[in-house]
């Protein structure tokens, strides 16, 4: 069994005259202190936009504090958009049943069958989570612990006269600080999570690890308690979603044989073939294979012998048959790519991990093609074709590309993102949210602070006082690497999405720790190693592979750039056609859209006097209120408050103005809706419609539309600029439709066709009045007109308008101009 020694020359000098400040640690502990808390203050701003609102409302009781119910009868006032009383009754037991512990108003669409997605929208602005006092409190409590943290670290490294590199925690603090969550969620559910505030910490707080000093780092520094692997021990490889899977009865090679490694940190499996490296690389470097019985192989290739190449052989195969047990690629890949590189460097070659990696790709390639496993086969998919694809959920990379082209540039600003839009915003894509608030120049700053703590790496492990040291340092700083530029990677549309988490940044229990273990490790090695870089046999393959990684990560961010900056536009409104929750393929479209489009008040559409026949401003029917009621029709009653858009003459107008609300008979061909027919004018924008054949998932071809929202790009980018000259071009443009139609000449006829028909006995029947002068059509009433059932909620009516007489003319003149 291989032991670790170390001489008393090796060992620092232990004994401590006076107190060593750190002053390169201090000046950049203190700048990124400096930086994470304006962060927070920007944060904080963001979310308690509204604060006092909230306070006011809950004083009221016009919203309600849902964890803080004391029966379910509370919530009863606030449930009665839900018209059945049973129904009512049950969604609050279902809601009281989960009241206390929901960290966020979101919680309870995510409760199956409780709301449709109409009535969580307008129930949602009632729900508060926490009081105001409550979130203020946690957020400057956790705020102060983590900027306090690290600087005790830096305060006690100093007292402690410890002598490790100064660069690092600085760095880390950063990373850490962008994706820290002083609190869970703003107290009001609308308001945004903010990027910097990545991290949910009610229950998992991230603190720094403090304990890597000279007594506390790892290898042990006197030399007595040498650590030793463990007979039989099995290197086992967590999965963040809680599956575990096993390499098989092999004994771990590494100093930490008890320390677990895989997807949820395999930065730690960095540890595992740092001995096993350590110990052979001078014979995997000068010995050559001599077996006659290989003379054919060793005459064209230098190849070491047999017993010394096959490991990087059987790890790669060892790896492909991890990715089909665990069904993820990404532990896999970063574990066979780190033990392939390590090989390289302890080589001196790149033939021999190139062919390993080549496997393993050709595994995967195989697992794809097979279509097991099923979950990685689909990513990859995804992968090749991320706007049109025939996988459930496929939209995910489309997700991910659409916050990093929303953030642009230069971001829309810390706090003022949509995260909670990304999928697992918080593990996978949490560098998307970060592109998405911080845009290409936030990106670029991640990626420096990246490159930052694995060159420092590079460079501890070149002055490692010894071989081991050397081989530990390099694989933590490979492992590092090469997870990073694996999520980046696969956020970004470069390679496909895997398992893995961003370290530092994304949510992790046991990754997280495992992360700073990694810290304190490379901090311990650099402590004690003092080695000259020149004197290393090391050195020149070293600098080659931290070129090859800073090559690697320039590509990903080239792509970053090629999103955020020379696409921007095109890529925030491109459609994805994916498999939907019924099965069928439809487009599907940047989500941030729709919060644009509800804020774009649609306009009005006036008959010839001026009088409303459908508006989305409640202003406009009040003022037309004895008007309505000269006609019969009482405003009140005929358009319901919580309507997004009002049609006071309801079915009478159906056939001319068609339903927004309903789109019903949108499709038809023998319809002329003003709704849908002026819809460019009275958006006020151009989505621009065009209609595809799609083949769905048995082969059947249907008819879609697909839109561009590209000319509400601008609206998107500024829209916390509502003086921005773009967003007033496209909201000061003219919305309103004014339409040749007499509406009280309209309800006239409607009741004469009515009368009529009553006498005659029949059913069906229609009215057209036309001026002769101008030919412009003054009514159009026929019957039957659409039921409460097709058509909405509508007020009684006396007729309907024919589709087969055609619609109003639509003045063109002085009275509607663009």
């Amino acid at each position: 069994m291989a032991v670790t020694r170390s001489s008393t020359v090796d060992r620092p000098k232990l004994g401590r005259t006076s107190t060593t400040w750190r002053a390169t640690e201090l000046v950049g502990t203190l700048a990124a202190a400096l930086l994470v808390a304006f962060g927070l203050h920007l944060v904080y701003q963001a979310k308690s936009i509204g604060l006092p609102e909230v306070d006011q409302g809950l004083t009221a009781k016009r919203l309600l504090n849902l964890n803080g119910l004391t029966s379910r009868e509370d919530l009863l006032p606030a449930l009665t958009e839900i018209a059945d009383v049973h129904a009512r009754e049950e969604a609050a037991r279902q809601i009281y049943y989960v009241a206390g512990s929901l960290s966020n108003v979101g919680a309870l669409a995510r409760i199956h069958g409780l709301f449709t997605s109409e009535q969580f929208r307008q129930l949602k602005p009632l729900f508060v989570v926490r009081r105001p006092a409550q979130f203020r409190s946690a957020f400057y409590q956790w705020s102060l612990l983590f900027l306090g943290s690290f600087l005790l670290v830096h305060l006690w490294w100093s007292f402690r006269n410890f002598r490790g590199d100064q660069l690092l925690l600085p760095a880390v603090m950063l990373l850490t600080g962008a994706g820290f969550d002083p609190h869970d969620r703003p107290a009001r559910s609308s308001a945004r999570q903010p990027v910097i505030c990545r991290f949910r910490a009610r229950r998992r707080r991230r603190l720094p690890a403090a304990g890597s000093d000279e007594h506390a780092g790892l290898p042990a520094p006197h030399g007595q308690a040498e650590l030793r692997p463990v007979a039989g021990q099995l290197c086992t490889f967590g999965s963040s979603g809680g599956v575990r899977a096993w390499t098989g009865h092999q004994r771990c090679q590494g100093e930490f044989a008890g320390v677990s490694a895989g997807g949820n940190h395999p930065p730690v499996a960095g540890a595992f073939p740092g001995r096993y490296f350590a110990q052979r690389w001078d014979v995997l470097r000068h010995a050559r294979e001599t077996r006659p019985r290989l003379a054919a192989l060793t005459s064209r290739v230098d190849i070491p012998p047999v017993e010394y190449s096959l490991p990087a052989l059987v790890c790669a195969l060892l790896s492909v048959l991890f990715f089909f047990l665990q069904r993820d690629m990404g532990p896999a890949l970063v574990f066979a790519s780190l033990f392939l590189v390590l090989y390289g460097m302890a080589r001196g070659s790149v033939v021999v991990p190139v062919v390993g990696l080549t496997l393993v790709v050709a595994g995967f390639f195989a697992g794809y093609v097979i279509g097991v496993p099923h979950t990685v086969s689909e990513r990859v998919s995804m992968w090749l074709s991320p706007w049109d694809n025939h996988v459930h959920g496929g939209d995910q990379l489309a997700h991910s590309l659409w916050a990093y082209a929303t953030g642009g540039p230069t971001g829309m600003g810390t706090g003022l993102g949509d995260p909670q839009l990304v999928p697992a915003a918080h593990t996978d894509l949490i560098l998307s949210a970060l592109g998405e608030e911080w845009g290409f120049v936030g990106i670029a700053g991640i990626f420096a602070l990246y490159g930052l703590l694995i060159w420092r790496a590079f460079r501890i492990a070149l002055r490692a006082r010894n071989d081991y040291e050397f081989f530990l340092a390099a694989g933590l700083a490979a492992a590092t690497a090469l997870q990073f530029l694996l999520i980046a990677g696969g956020s970004l549309g470069v390679v496909p999405l895997s398992g893995v988490v961003t370290p530092f940044l994304s949510y992790g229990r046991t990754a997280m720790l495992a992360n700073f273990v990694v810290i304190a490790m490379l901090e311990s090695i650099s402590h004690r190693g003092r080695r000259d870089e020149a004197d290393t046999p090391f050195r020149g393959v070293t600098l080659a592979m931290g070129a090859i990684f800073a090559l690697a990560g320039a590509v990903v961010l080239a792509k970053a750039g090629y999103v955020q900056v020379a696409r921007s536009a095109a890529v925030m409104g491109e459609g994805t056609l994916v498999i939907q929750a019924d099965g069928a393929r439809r487009y599907q479209y940047n989500p941030r859209f729709q919060e644009i489009i509800r804020a774009i008040t649609k306009g009005t559409i006036y008959d010839r006097n001026g009088l409303p026949l459908a508006t989305s401003n409640w202003d406009d029917l009040e003022k037309h209120r004895a008007d309505y009621k000269a006609l019969g029709i009482d405003i009140d009653r005929a358009c319901p408050r919580s309507d997004s858009r009002y049609y006071p003459f309801g079915g009478v107008m159906f056939d001319l103005l068609g339903d927004l609300r309903t789109r019903l008979r949108w499709a038809a061909s023998n319809t002329a809706f003003v709704e849908r027919d002026e819809a460019r004018r009275l958006r006020g924008y151009d989505d621009r419609p065009t209609l595809e054949e799609v083949k769905g998932a048995g082969g059947k071809v249907t008819r879609v539309i697909r839109y561009d929202y590209r000319e509400l790009v601008p609206l998107l980018r500024h829209r916390y600029e509502p003086n921005n000259p773009e967003v007033r071009k496209v909201m000061d443009r003219k919305r309103d439709v004014r339409m040749s139609i007499d509406a009280r000449l309209q309800m006239q006829v409607a009741a004469i066709l009515t009368n009529q028909l009553k006498t005659a006995g029949k059913d069906k029947g229609a009215a057209v009045v036309m001026d002769p002068a101008t030919g412009d059509l003054l009514a159009a009433v026929s019957i039957p007109w659409p039921t409460e059932t097709e058509a909405g909620d509508q007020p009684e009516a006396p007729g309907a308008i024919s589709t087969a007489l055609g619609t109003a003319c639509i003045r063109r003149g002085p009275r509607s101009k663009w």
